[in-house]
């Protein structure tokens, strides 16, 4: 409990009467207590083992965003531990990076199913990338703009 004092030369953590209570909680759910100790890294790829049969620029997208996982923190967390903060920080650091609005949309998006996924197989509870990107990143996407009517004749006249 919140009141019991740590004892002299240990570390502060929760008691033990505590531990046991999140314990039975996470069995009394169905929590896998195994499966949510895998990191951020092993979640996003046992998610890509599952859907294989994807084109080519899909493959590459799933190794860049591997290797955005491994060299951040998020990768190496627990997903049972990774809060809706950290994912929100996640993408903050992506931007600091100089990646685009729509690639750490589609990232965030990719992380979003493997954790639901991780929600499916009784890992976890909540889905940490649940939320709206644009509440916090301004979409800084540029419109496309179509041709004009003049520019579109000389293209079909160029043709």
């Amino acid at each position: 409990m919140s009141t019991d004092k740590t004892p002299a030369g240990k570390r502060d953590d929760i008691s033990l009467r505590e531990k046991e209570k999140e314990i039975q909680k996470d069995l009394d759910d169905g929590i896998d207590t195994i499966g949510k100790k895998m990191t951020v890294c092993e979640l996003y790829a046992k998610q890509n083992r599952h859907r294989g049969n994807v084109r080519h620029n899909t493959t590459k997208g799933r190794e860049r965003l591997m290797k955005l996982l491994e060299a951040d923190k998020l990768g190496s967390c627990p997903i049972d531990s990774a809060k809706l903060s950290d994912a929100k920080k996640w993408a903050l650091r992506m931007k600091e990076k100089r990646i685009s609005y729509k690639t750490i949309n589609n990232d965030k998006r990719s992380l979003k199913a493997a954790f639901y996924t991780a929600i499916q197989d009784d890992c976890i509870r909540k889905n940490p990338f649940d939320f709206q990107l644009n509440t916090m990143i301004g979409d800084d996407t540029e419109p496309k703009v179509p041709l004009t009517t003049k520019q579109e004749e000389s293209l079909l006249s160029f043709m």
